[in-house]
């Protein structure tokens, strides 16, 4: 783990992603960070928000788009997690998840089937959602 605290470690583990914890490793006594290649097989799911540009149109600002954007997100972030997805990056108005196949446990079939699940999951809870601050604007996956 690369925190100087338990504390840290706690708040942040959520916000940083498997894989990522899995490549970096922290020397006890320096406290120098490593970066370790990882190479394997992953399930890839690329997530992408449909409606943003009209959504930008209608919106006042950046900070009201950002807001709307991230009001979607959370819902959907919240589906992949439950998926047991790895948010890999946010790109846009886009989020690409992995699902790497690490042990013999997490083979790349199951970790397949994972994010073809989590893919029905965001389309059946998330597929639509109505921005609240432009009303009747929608932005779909």
């Amino acid at each position: 783990m690369f925190f100087q605290s338990r504390v840290q470690a706690t708040v942040a583990k959520p916000f940083i992603s498997k894989l990522t914890h899995a490549c970096v490793t922290q020397d006890d006594y320096t406290h120098d960070l490593s970066f370790n290649k990882w190479s394997g097989d992953v399930a890839l799911l690329f997530v992408d928000i449909s409606g943003y540009s009209k959504l930008s149109a209608a919106l006042p600002g950046a900070h009201a788009l950002a807001e709307a954007v991230n009001g979607y997100f959370t819902p959907i972030v919240d589906i992949i997690v439950a998926a047991q997805g790895d948010v890999l990056k946010f790109a846009g108005d886009a989020i690409m998840v992995v699902w790497p196949a690490t042990s013999t446990r997490q083979t790349l079939e199951s970790c397949i089937y994972a994010a073809l699940n989590c893919a029905l999951d965001l389309q059946k809870k998330a597929g639509t959602y109505e921005v609240p601050s432009a009303p009747g604007t929608k932005l779909h996956l």
